[in-house]
């Protein structure tokens, strides 16, 4: 009998996830290794591009397409399915984009506050998963640590609304008993990417065969990690937290560089590219072109086995060149 079954008034039932943004990138890579653990899974995903795709797979997951800013709906939804896992995972996606503030301020921020609310009001006994971010750290210009004494200004709306995110729930699950890990992971990259280098490399590739532009100057180091490994850990820590404030980082302990990755993907497609740079470091206004991830606390929860930022970002190009 799976291990994902509970004991519900003497009776064995499956495992129920939620899993709110559960048709991105990382959310239905999660959402497919919860169904072959045989969860109970539903999801709520106000994308209807993502709904379409959705539809149109030979075995589609149960999804519901509101806002999550209707905090009466999430509580109603929520009340009716009474989930054992709760996996956040809404939120802009596009750290590029976040020079619009109201982008993360309503995509990222309200849907948690709007979650945050239910969990308050809520009796509810569940396990709560956050999908944080590196960007909460700043530009630090050393290694990011969760015992750091100082978490540096976010350089932009999408770290700084994962931050406040972050504080939200914190304090809801702590005053409510609820279990609750905050994962602050990096670049996280694997098949039917969304966004990103790789997915911008692979699509300039298709419209412009002869000539692909990059963001930066190539120079920009930062972690990479496989959403295999990442869920994997992730799932292994909420497994195991009882507290209402744990909070971990899930990254790789390496760095790849941009100009790196661009001659990863130059050496697979083998076609007669020019890429060109930019005179700048920075991708994008309110980048940080180089982090490292402190990874020690999730080394000692025993969590930690990931593959390097080469090996991810290699394996990711080919998945998505073999995708149907």
């Amino acid at each position: 009998m799976s291990e994902d079954l509970v004991q519900e008034a003497g009776v064995m039932t499956k495992e129920k996830s939620l899993i709110l943004g559960g048709l991105g990138f990382i959310g239905h890579n999660l959402a497919i290794k919860l169904r072959k653990a045989d969860h109970e899974i539903l999801i709520i995903d106000s994308n209807i591009q993502n709904q379409t795709w959705n539809s149109m797979i030979e075995n589609p997951f149960n999804c519901l397409n509101f806002d999550l800013a209707n905090s009466d709906l999430l509580q109603k939804t929520i009340s009716d399915f009474q989930p054992n896992n709760i996996f956040h995972f809404a939120a802009n996606s596009d750290i590029s984009k976040s020079d619009a503030i109201a982008n993360d301020f309503w995509n990222t921020l309200v849907t948690t506050l709007s979650l945050a609310e239910v969990l308050r009001v809520t009796s509810l006994k569940t396990k709560v998963v956050f999908a944080s971010s590196s960007a909460i750290y700043g530009d630090k210009g050393e290694p990011l640590r969760i015992s750091s004494p100082k978490i540096n200004v976010p350089a932009n709306a999408y770290g700084w609304s994962k931050r406040a995110s972050e504080l939200a729930l914190q304090s809801v699950c702590a005053e409510n008993n609820i279990p609750l890990v905050v994962c602050r992971f990096p670049n996280v990259v694997g098949p039917h990417l969304t966004h990103g280098l790789l997915f911008d490399l692979l699509k300039k590739n298709e419209a412009f065969p002869k000539t692909i532009q990059i963001l930066g100057d190539g120079t920009q180091k930062k972690p990479y990690i496989h959403v295999d490994d990442l869920l994997e850990i992730l799932l292994k820590a909420n497994g195991e937290n009882d507290e209402p404030d744990k909070v971990i980082n899930i990254s790789p302990f390496d760095q790849i560089t941009v100009s790196e990755i661009v001659e990863i993907f130059a050496s697979i497609i083998k076609n007669k590219v020019d890429f060109l740079y930019e005179q700048k470091r920075e991708g994008w206004k309110g980048d940080v072109p180089e982090y490292l991830f402190d990874v020690s606390e999730a080394q000692q929860m025993g969590t930690l086995a990931v593959q390097s930022s080469r090996v991810a970002v290699e394996r990711s190009l080919r998945e998505n060149m073999t995708l149907p």
